[in-house]
């Protein structure tokens, strides 16, 4: 069983009525530079977490991946991430296209 944990720190005291949770199934659409998209689902539910601060909010999510997937993940730079809130979908610019990769390339040795 592979899995792809996320996490999530929004530094906005209205976080929760902003974004909402990462409900149970909701989607992380993952596109790679060559155009191709993988979709991976919540396995539960996360409602986030208030930091001491009362500003910030941490979330967390944990998707499943499909075994076929590794070797793409491992060969191709990942550019854009969506993920599905409880209130609508945000899409984040990876910054480091190669991490899925590289991590990749250390946990499959």
């Amino acid at each position: 069983t592979y899995l792809l944990n996320l996490q999530f720190q929004i530094n906005d005291a209205n976080a929760k009525r902003a974004f909402g949770s990462l409900p149970k199934n909701g989607v992380a659409i993952l596109k790679f530079l060559d155009g191709e998209t993988f979709t991976l689902y919540t396995l539960r539910t996360d409602e986030g977490v208030a930091g001491a601060d009362k500003i910030s909010h941490t979330f967390t999510a944990q998707y499943s991946i499909d075994p076929g997937m590794l070797k793409k993940m491992q060969k191709t730079l990942l550019d854009k991430v969506r993920i599905a809130w409880s209130t609508g979908y945000e899409d984040y610019e990876a910054h480091n296209v190669d991490l899925l990769s590289r991590q990749l390339g250390c946990l499959l040795k």
